[in-house]
């Protein structure tokens, strides 16, 4: 930690060295995707799987940046800590069946689906899904507790939004594709995390060797000699992993046929955007299945028995939690949509992550059954037990070019958003709760221009207000009024002082919650020379924000430097020991 509190600097690129957790995978270039000849070859073998293995061509290699990714699947254990801290519902593997309660599973699915029913692992989810927060089912108790011997198994039974509320939760992301098959073989084209060479007793599949571990889903990390060029496990088999890329087709697609003893066979995949792909293969699926350039798309519904996930994170800090504040924008509000207004990567946070003690993760183990042996514990794996951030999130571009401007367009069209604050901790000052809320600057106004939006004003000037217009009442003729009037947030309620430059917190209903007087005047000032930073100055209790945002003048900015106060369980987060990181300063008490 930086404890120098006077001098302070820029920070354009902020990265971070390592979380604990996850492995570092620096940037490159990676292959993506199978030959044509490797797919007709296996075409040729497995004409049933003609459309995946199609939907895995062509071949290329593609650039990504660097990025984290955990070195394991995320294990029971681990999602036991997001389902005690949500409530989120628990995989039905949690859940004791004995033998009685399937014969009334049967039944039920039977007088549900028809005499054609057959009681699967996919059923139990289904009738989970309805169920679990009951107390009970049919007179048989439900209780749903994670197994001990289960705690180091690749968690399964989890839907694509499942993974995605599990990442938010710990402040991290799925893989993209592209990430995964780099963390999975690096700089190298080999089909396997390993090598080029096929090794049954490497990967749990439907034949591994030695065969009393065949068709089973293994502990994490019980075959360390698969690990990948960074170390990451389990790449190839085990369990199929959910990513963040739609299965869409590979650039450079094109459809083909391949000739069979049993007849010409088409290689036309069914693409679907909107269902993930998964990559690596299951316990249940065949040796060409668990290389790394096969691919399919699977329904983001779907709660299976072979279908886990790992999870990823940005290297800027904040960044990976930021992506989720654009599904919160409302558009309409903000003037677009979050994805297409927020800049990500000017993101501007501090994070906080929790982990369990491996002591106590110890005690909550016992012996897989199944004649499975425990393996060791990956050197990085970590269980996660939460995450705070407070970030605040830039748009891509204000449309103005000067301060002038800036102050114009407040003056004519009403406060000028300049992002968001994306936050998981409460503010003590202005006072709000957890959420994402729009940051939009107030220049200087008037006694009469506030008294007229309905703000509050200091007692002070209560005798200066007497007698002041007030808000007039919108009448149907007053058409040009009413659309000025649309572009303001609500201030009733907001104490505001006249020819004050303010930061007003706007809710997704257009109603101001609080004003954050500036520290000083907006600056206009080069990209190169503007500071991006934090400061937490420990003697005023405040987090201090030097916030550029791209302005329309080619290579300006312009900085907002402004107080937030957050506010935890304990009390203030004004505090050097909360925070991870040392990209920020501290400014001690004089």
């Amino acid at each position: 930690m930086i404890l120098s509190a006077i001098i302070l600097f820029s920070l354009p690129q902020v990265q971070v060295d390592q979380i604990p957790g996850l492995i570092a995978v620096p940037r490159g270039k990676v292959v993506i995707g199978m030959d044509r000849k490797v797919a007709e070859e296996f075409i040729l073998h497995h004409p049933g799987s003609a459309k995946q293995l199609g939907g895995c061509t062509p071949q290329s290699r593609q650039n990504v940046e660097a990025f984290f990714i955990s070195p394991t699947e995320i294990t029971n254990e681990m999602y036991q800590r997001f389902v005690a801290a949500t409530g989120a519902q628990p995989p039905v593997s949690w859940v004791d069946i004995p033998p009685k309660m399937n014969l009334a599973l049967i039944q039920w699915g039977k007088e549900k689906f028809g005499p054609a029913f057959t009681l699967n692992a996919q059923a139990k989810a289904a009738w989970w899904a309805d169920h679990w927060q009951d107390k009970e089912w049919q007179g048989f108790p439900l209780v749903a507790k994670m197994p001990p011997e289960a705690a180091l198994m690749p968690i399964a039974f989890c839907s694509y939004d499942d993974t995605l509320a599990y990442c938010r939760w710990a402040g991290l992301r799925l893989p993209t594709e592209l990430e995964w098959v780099r963390a999975a073989i690096g700089d190298k084209d080999w089909p396997y995390p390993w090598g080029d060479k096929f090794d049954a007793s490497l990967l749990a599949f439907e034949a591994t060797k030695p065969v009393n571990l065949a068709h089973k889903m293994m502990p994490v990390n019980s075959f360390p000699g698969n690990a990948s060029p960074f170390g990451c496990v389990d790449m190839a088999g085990n369990a199929w992993e959910w990513t963040g890329t739609g299965y869409d087709s590979l650039e450079g697609f094109s459809g083909f046929s391949v000739k069979t003893p049993a007849g010409l066979v088409e290689a036309f995949p069914d693409f679907d955007p909107g269902s993930p792909v998964i990559k690596g293969g299951s316990f249940m699926n065949p040796d060409y299945i668990s290389r790394v350039d096969f691919r399919v798309g699977v329904v983001q519904q779907a709660k299976v028995e072979h279908i886990s996930f790992r999870v990823a994170a940005d290297t800027a800090p904040c960044r990976t939690a930021a992506s989720y504040a654009t599904a919160a924008v409302n558009a309409q509000v903000m003037g677009g949509s979050g994805q297409r207004i927020l800049d990500l990567d000017g993101v501007l946070g501090l994070e906080k992550r929790r982990y369990v003690k491996e002591e106590t993760l110890k005690a909550n183990r016992a012996k897989p059954k199944g004649g499975i042996k425990a393996p060791e514990v990956h050197k990085d794996y970590r269980v996660f037990d939460g995450y705070d951030y407070l970030s605040v999130i830039p748009v891509k571009k204000l449309e103005v070019g000067s301060l002038e401007k800036l102050r114009r367009e407040v003056t004519d069209g009403g406060p000028v958003h300049l992002g968001v604050i994306h936050s998981s901790v409460a503010l003590q000052e202005p006072v709000v709760q957890p959420g994402t809320y729009i940051l939009a600057y107030l220049g200087e106004q008037t006694l009469d221009a506030l008294v007229e939006k309905g703000a509050m004003i200091p007692e002070e000037f209560q005798d200066m207000a007497k007698g002041k217009a007030k808000p007039k009442e919108v009448v149907e003729d007053e058409e040009e009024d009413l659309q000025d009037r649309d572009r303001w947030p609500d201030l009733s309620g907001i104490e505001l002082r006249p020819l004050r430059e303010y930061l007003l917190v706007i809710d997704m209903e257009q109603k101001a919650l609080g004003a954050i007087p500036l520290r000083g005047k907006p600056v206009l000032e080069t990209e190169r020379k503007a500071k991006k930073e934090i400061t937490l100055d420990l003697g005023a209790d405040a987090v201090n924000f030097s916030f550029p945002v791209v302005c329309t003048k080619r290579g300006r900015v312009i900085t907002f430097r402004f107080p937030l106060r957050p506010l935890g369980q304990e009390g203030s987060l004004v505090s050097e020991r909360h925070w991870d990181g040392d990209y920020f300063q501290i400014k001690q008490p004089e």
